[in-house]
Order: structure tokens, then C-alpha cells, then sequence
């Protein structure tokens, strides 16, 4: 009996290795991949991250779960994914933050460009400028006119030190010439219900989570942060027509794995981001809220590299210009 349990045992592992020899077998890791989000469930990243692993499941016949690490404006949970084993088992995704970290820590956590390798990137995140629904203003030259006569009076709410919408007031106050009272929060959605409540002033936020504030009429509205018009908010202009000259913010969502994951890897995963952007449900989804889905040429390694590059050069000196550091 044990010389044939013997027999069968080797036999299995003499299977396995030749299995493991096979190209496909070896570009498809086994069981259950995590995307991890590292922000709260509910959020914008985490409503784009769940239907991205719906559409990459189909591709990759694997099973595809979201799960949320939030801290330190993203940091925790992208440290959990550096630390994951480079097999493709862990991908990570992560918006603009990814680019500002080197300026906003002196002790950077880790490097994002040699602490992952890049899968692709995801869509394009347009923002809008919101206010609290009695702000006294009824355009955004109007806004701009109280802003800074004002400027000492009001507060604008955001995020947390590299958030989205920290960012994005970063770039509005300084094309605008203002200095604001800033006030960071955890999470978007606890500031948006301040600045409902009247509690805020004003804020910058992403179409998917502002939209159906601004549809409901539950908060001001003045522009969008991109430099052409979004679909499903034409009714708002873009800042750059509205006197801000080049102002062009988005926040954009990319996917990344461990340094070291292998390239065959890494290409099929970045082959089912392509192929989970390309499904017209999903896209038509995205549309609905107001976010750019990304080509094909753009949702690749080399271009989220070479985009990533850029916005590392475009972020720093305006973040230390500010001054702040999480650390």
C-alpha cells in the first residue's frame, strides 16, 4: 500500500513539474487573485475597482476579490501590495497619490518607480469645483471674486495630505493666487456631508462620488478641472474657458504589482485590464459618472510608467512649494 501511494505521489509531481513547463499553465497563476483598494469601501476608487474585477475575472477565468486596506492616504494598503509575493496573486490599484508620495513624505515609504512594476492604467477621473449650497456666488467668476476677497474666512475641505482632491486644491489656489484655510479629512465623503451641511466652503472632488451631489442640488457646482467638457456634465465648463489658463486636473487610477513579478505576468494581467475596459457595459458605467476610460495604448506597462514619470515631475514642486509633509 505505501509503495503504491509511493508511485501515485511521484507520479503527481511528475505531472506537476511538466504542467509547470507549459507556457499557458506558467502564465496563469493559480487560485484566487486580490486587487487591493487602499481606501475605504464605497469610495470613488473602490466603485471603479469592483467593476474592473468583474470585467478582469471574465478575461483571466480566475476568480478576481476587491479588498479595501485604507491608511495614510493610500500608503498602507500600496505597502501591502510592495510586500506581497511577486507572482501576480496581489495587484494594486492606486490613483494620483501614487506620484505624489516621493514630495510628500521626507522618508518616502517606498519608491514608485522601483518598488513596483506597472500594469497599465485604468481611466482618466475628471473633478468638479463644489461649494456648500448657499455659498454666495452664482458663477465661478462670481466664486473667484469672493474667494479672494475672502480668502482668510474660507475653508476648503479635503481628503487628506495627497489625496485627489488635496491635490487638486493645491493647483487651484496657487492658479488663483489664494491662500485658503485647509481642512483634511479622512475620507472624501465625511468632508462632502460637511459641506452640505454648510459646515465647509468649498472643495474639489471627482465626478463619480460630487456627481449626484450636484444633480441633486445638494451642493454648488462651478466648473470641471479638465481642459475639454465631460460627458454627462456639459452644463459645467472647464476652468481653462473660464479664465483659468491651463488648468487641467484629473485623477487618474492605474494598477501595479510587486518589483519582480514576472514579465509574462504581468502582460496578462495588463491584457485583461484592456479587455475589461474594452466591455461596453463597464465603459457605459463609467460614463454614467463621468470617468475617461483609458485606450489600449495607454492601459499598457510602458505608458502607466512613462505617465508616472510625469506627474512625479509635475507634482513635486507645487507640493513643496506648500510646504506639508505627512511625515
Amino acid at each position: 500500500m505505501k509503495s503504491t501511494l509511493r508511485r501515485l505521489a511521484l507520479t503527481a509531481v511528475g505531472v506537476s513539474l511538466l504542467l509547470g513547463a507549459s507556457h499557458t499553465i506558467a502564465q496563469t497563476p493559480p487560485g484566487q487573485i486580490t486587487l487591493v483598494v487602499p481606501f475605504a469601501a464605497g469610495g470613488p476608487t473602490d466603485v471603479i475597482a469592483r467593476g474592473l474585477a468583474e470585467g478582469m475575472r471574465a478575461s483571466l477565468g480566475q476568480v478576481v476579490i476587491v479588498e479595501n486596506i485604507a491608511g495614510a492616504g493610500g500608503t498602507v494598503g500600496m505597502l501591502h501590495v510592495m510586500r506581497a509575493r511577486a507572482d501576480g496573486q496581489v495587484i494594486g490599484i492606486y490613483h494620483v497619490g501614487m506620484a505624489v508620495v516621493p514630495a510628500l513624505y521626507r522618508a518616502p515609504p517606498f519608491d514608485p518607480l522601483k518598488d513596483f512594476d506597472p500594469v497599465g492604467l485604468v481611466n482618466e477621473v475628471p473633478m468638479l469645483i463644489v461649494a456648500r449650497p448657499d455659498f454666495p456666488a452664482a458663477s465661478f467668476t462670481d466664486a473667484v471674486a469672493y474667494l479672494r476677497a475672502n480668502r482668510e474666512k474660507i475653508n476648503y475641505a479635503h481628503a487628506g495630505l495627497g489625496s485627489a482632491s488635496h491635490l487638486c486644491g493645491l493647483m487651484l489656489q496657487s492658479a488663483l493666487q489664494v491662500s485658503l484655510t485647509n481642512v483634511p479629512y479622512k475620507a472624501i465623503g465625511a468632508a462632502m456631508v460637511d459641506l452640505m451641511a454648510g459646515r465647509v466652503d468649498i472643495t474639489c472632488d471627482q465626478t463619480v462620488s460630487a456627481g449626484p451631489h450636484v444633480t441633486s442640488g445638494k451642493v454648488k457646482a462651478y466648473g470641471v478641472t479638465t481642459a475639454r467638457s465631460v460627458e454627462g456634465f456639459s452644463m459645467l465648463r472647464p476652468l481653462a474657458t473660464q479664465g483659468v489658463v491651463d488648468f487641467d486636473v484629473s485623477n487618474w487610477h492605474a494598477l501595479y504589482v510587486p518589483k519582480g513579478t514576472p514579465q509574462p505576468t504581468v502582460e496578462r494581467l495588463s491584457s485583461a485590464l484592456r479587455a475589461a475596459l474594452a466591455d461596453k457595459a463597464y465603459s457605459a458605467r463609467m460614463a454614467d459618472m463621468g470617468v475617461i476610460n483609458v485606450s489600449a495604448e495607454q492601459a499598457s506597462p510602458d505608458a502607466l510608467r512613462s505617465k508616472l514619470r510625469r506627474e512625479i515631475d509635475r507634482w513635486a514642486p507645487l507640493i513643496r512649494q506648500g510646504g506639508a509633509y505627512i511625515d
